[in-house]
């Protein structure tokens, strides 16, 4: 009975081992046939041995080093060896390719323990473009060598990435430079001193800058209608000089006040501003005739009027209260003023008589 169990067992094993054989070679084999088994999310770059020739043995107080290896896709360095001497492993890091800038701190290193495997490996997220292997025999005794092997896994991404030439002239493949602008460029990627310019680290937007201009009097009587101490140029008035309507050439005007020092009584007054010089300088001549010619009309900004009037014995205060004047500049940072008076009044002849003052919102 046994033996006919057996025999029968071993008919059905043969038939299913002839059954698997035949699927297999029709469809080929289950997909986890031949695989090793893997932890979900888990995932790991290739492992490649770096090519060195190690020594057999270092003679004492001497050290071994392996030729430049170039970095093309490698972050991980494993290097390890076995010494019948105390002695220093050490991994050597470079910016460039040609082994020639050396990453600080560096480099990685270990101690020897005589006749004991030691291993380092680097363990940060340096940056790095080839590195150089070294073994020191720190003993006063040749030292025997073996077991030496060294390993790179990791993968960084380093296609495609331009070189730039840092200032000692290495070239550094890789690399992005602080910046691509003057005085920064792909030859001094990191100048020692950065200078002004419309590429702005910090500064971007807007900001408020007060200007005060000095208006010259006469001690006289100014009839209506009359210009007050000729054209005005107004500095500051933008960041920059350049192309109208580039980048800090333009701004608002927020505020416009006048003050008298001495008591010239309530006077209104309006304020012609211009983009640039006009030509007939004197039809904003003190005290003379005001006008606007027509060779000049295409420069003028606007009219800012100042009728909030407020009498403080014996200073006098005249702003406007309208809405902002905008305005735009090309090829300067100053504009031009002439201020218009529309009463009567008496002024004096001192020197800070009277003063303009301009909050304007800088672009």
């Amino acid at each position: 009975m046994g033996a006919n169990m057996n025999t029968d067992t071993t008919i059905r094993a043969a038939i299913l081992a002839i059954t698997l054989t035949v699927i297999w070679l029709l469809f080929g084999a289950p997909a986890w046939i031949g695989t090793t088994p893997q932890s979900a999310g888990v995932t790991t770059g290739p492992i490649v041995s770096v090519p060195i020739t190690p020594p057999t043995s270092i003679t004492a107080g001497g050290n071994w080093q392996s030729s430049c290896n170039t970095v093309t896709s490698i972050q991980r360095i494993d290097f390890t060896s076995k010494s019948s001497q105390a002695g220093t492993l050490k991994i050597h890091r470079y910016f460039d390719p040609a082994c020639g800038v050396e990453l600080v701190p560096s480099p990685v290193q270990g101690t020897m323990t005589a006749n004991a495997q030691a291993q380092i490996a680097t363990s940060d997220a340096a940056p790095y473009q080839s590195f150089v292997l070294e073994i020191d025999n720190t003993s006063a005794s040749t030292a025997n060598i073996n077991n030496t092997f060294a390993y790179a896994s990791g993968v960084i991404a380093q296609s495609g990435f331009p070189t730039y030439t840092d200032q000692t002239g290495n070239q550094i493949q890789g690399v992005v430079p602080l910046c691509n602008i003057a005085p920064c460029t792909s030859a001094n990627p990191w100048p020692t001193v950065f200078t002004a310019s419309e590429n702005h680290v910090g500064e971007w937007g807007n900001n408020q800058n007060v200007i005060k201009v000095a208006v010259p009097t006469t001690a006289t009587t100014y009839a209506i209608n009359k210009p007050i101490g000729g054209y005005l140029t107004i500095p500051n008035m933008t960041r920059v000089s350049g192309t109208a309507g580039a980048s800090g050439t333009s701004g608002a005007i927020l505020l416009a006040m006048l003050t008298f020092a001495d008591a010239v009584g309530t006077i209104p007054f309006d304020i012609f501003f211009f983009d640039s010089l006009p030509a007939t300088t004197a039809n904003c001549a003190d005290n003379g005739t005001f006008g606007i010619s027509i060779t000049d009309r295409d420069k003028t900004i606007g009219v800012t009027h100042l009728t909030d009037i407020n009498a403080s014995n014996p200073v006098l205060v005249v702003q406007n209260q309208e809405r902002p004047l905008a305005y735009t500049i090309g090829g300067s940072t100053s504009a031009y003023a002439c201020i218009v008076n529309r009463a009567a009044f008496a002024a004096a002849a001192t020197a800070n008589d009277a003063t303009l003052h301009l909050k304007v919102l800088r672009q």
